[in-house]
């Protein structure tokens, strides 16, 4: 039969087939050839082209035979286009069904099940497994093979038996194994179903993802292990502020217990004044490494009120959006009570500072009215009764007025410090020498009673500084040499001033030493410091036999030690 060519009866006969037909590498020439030579063909398939027309797949049958006195071929053609397009869409399913599977990262494979003659499943043949498969299972081969003899029940427990119960309930199952005698344990998720009579298996390795959140199990557990015996109340929120979890702290700190706070805001609990001046939860949430603080009052369960200090950490997905929010609270309402004590305190010390002052004052300016009189009447004694003064009498007087005239710079001194809160005196020119004598003056007596012996050496110049400090601490030094003397010789003092070049300009140094009893060098950082004194820097040193080294500071006040002494 000539196949639908779509060429009417009168266009085919009497024309040759090369005529209508393209050769295609001279199959048909030598196919004619082979049938007229006696050969009979029977079911060949070949693509028969027209010259003007489409191309056909066809199946074609040949048979020699006799037209008069010629040989001819009777040709007998059915069209198999559909059927080759079929198969040829069928391999190429075939072949990408092999790359898909050849790239898949999970493990597919298809099995059937063997029965026993009572109907039972006995095992199960590999139909198909993918290299995947082959990789995951640690098998080379496997199509073909039994499962129970590729895999025995102690290599993959449980599979088989899950293979069967897909097979008998026709149900999907999905499940999780640990394929043993591997290093380290695989875990295979498993996802079956039933195919046809067979099973088909898909495998997916989940062991960093097992082992990922067996971790996360730890850490988890770890936390509330953690949370849960804090002293301090642990609490995770959601991003408006509600309480998600609470440590069970809770009850002991604030009296209500976790499920009474799950699912409320912290604020509701705080004192209205609190509410008002503090900013939410959420507004005050802080960088993990930078968590805001917050100082408030809460509202105890029994009653009252607790000072609780409130850590707040924002926790941020991905893109930074702030999804919950970890608060760390601490009881300090003990530490708030002691700190609100302390305002208190120094609120009433500087109370009774300001009263004392005031009475310094008033101390300070009572007494310049009775030393006034002292020195007028000292003053007229002298005017009226000088004829009949001898020298001693005079020097007498002298020294009255001078200790009277000392004693009213240092009321007027007492008044000026009644006034000072945190400012030091203003620094004024001070002359050395003229201190000095001063205080060689005051401590005349003493000198006299011990027989002591005082050298003053240098150059005593005029510094800026505190003229009543700078007295103060020439008098303390000089008088603990005078007091601490050696009971079997003569106390000797040697004063001593001398300048300086330094690399921070021209310092003034003042040595005081003395032959007394001295001390134990462990017990100097409690009798001496560092003093400063006028325009240049400088430091006070002691030697172990009581020498003391003075150099000014430029715009300190000086001043002087006053601690316990060591016995000597």
């Amino acid at each position: 039969m000539v196949p639908d060519v779509r060429l009417a009866a009168g266009e085919v006969v009497g024309r040759a087939h090369a005529e209508l037909f393209e050769e295609d590498g001279g199959y048909w020439t030598q196919a004619l050839r082979r049938v007229l030579q006696g050969a009979v063909v029977e079911g060949e398939e070949m693509l028969l082209k027209r010259r003007d027309g489409p191309a056909f797949w066809v199946r074609w049958w040949g048979q020699r035979c006799s037209l008069g006195r010629k040989p001819g071929v009777i040709l007998v053609f059915e069209d198999q286009t559909e059927m080759h397009r079929t198969r040829e869409a069928l391999e190429a399913s075939r072949r990408l069904l092999t790359r898909v599977l050849s790239c898949s990262l999970e493990g597919i494979m298809v099995l059937r099940p063997v029965y026993q003659p009572d109907g039972e499943v006995a095992d199960f043949v590999w139909l198909l497994a993918n290299p995947r498969a082959h990789a995951l299972l640690r098998r080379s081969e496997l199509e073909g093979r039994r499962l129970r003899e590729v895999l025995p029940e102690a290599t993959l427990p449980g599979f088989f038996e899950a293979c069967v119960q897909v097979v008998q309930r026709g149900e999907p199952l999905r499940r999780t194994f640990c394929l043993k005698q591997s290093e380290p344990p695989l875990w295979l998720e498993m996802a079956a179903t039933r195919l046809d009579e067979g099973v088909a298996v898909i495998f997916r390795d989940v062991t960093e993802a097992r082992e990922a959140e067996a971790k996360l199990r730890e850490r988890e557990q770890l936390f509330r292990l953690l949370a849960e015996n804090m002293t301090d109340l642990v609490a995770l929120h959601d991003a408006e502020g509600r309480v998600v979890y609470v440590s069970p702290s809770a009850e002991r700190i604030v009296g209500y217990t976790p499920e009474e706070l799950i699912g409320h805001r912290l604020e509701e609990f705080w004192h209205s004044e609190d509410r008002k001046r503090l900013p939410s939860l959420p507004e005050q949430a802080g960088e993990e490494d930078h968590p805001g603080v917050l100082v408030y009052r809460f509202r105890h369960r029994q009653g009252g009120y607790r000072w609780l200090e409130t850590h707040v950490r924002a926790i941020r997905d991905e893109t930074g959006q702030v999804v919950q929010l970890q608060t760390s609270s601490r009881d300090v309402t003990d530490r708030v009570e002691t700190e609100h004590a302390l305002a208190r305190s120094n609120e009433t010390l500087q109370q009774r500072n300001r009263e004392l002052q005031e009475f310094a004052y008033i101390a300070s300016h009572d007494l310049q009215e009775p030393l006034r009189k002292v020195r007028a009447f000292a003053e007229l004694l002298k005017e009226e009764y000088e004829a009949v003064l001898d020298d001693e009498g005079r020097y007498y007087l002298d020294r009255m007025q001078d200790a009277a005239t000392r004693m009213s710079r240092l009321i007027e001194d007492l008044l000026t410090y009644s006034r000072v809160t945190t400012q030091a005196r203003p620094f004024e020119r001070v002359d050395l020498h003229a201190i000095l004598e001063q205080v060689l003056g005051d401590l005349e007596v003493r000198i006299a009673e011990t027989g002591a012996q005082v050298h003053v050496e240098g150059h005593w110049p005029v510094v800026e500084a505190d003229p009543t400090q700078m007295r103060q601490l020439l008098q303390n030094l000089i008088g603990n040499a005078l007091k601490f003397h050696h009971p079997e010789r003569t106390p000797e003092v040697w004063l001593r001033a001398r300048l300086e070049e330094t690399p921070a300009g021209t310092q003034c140094v003042i040595e005081v030493q003395d032959n007394g009893i001295g001390f134990d060098e462990k017990y100097l950082d409690r009798i001496f410091f560092s003093v400063s004194a006028a325009a240049r820097p400088g430091t006070l040193r002691r030697n172990r036999h009581g020498a003391g080294h003075l150099s000014p500071n430029r715009r300190a006040a000086p001043r002087t030690a006053h601690r316990p002494q060591p016995p000597r």
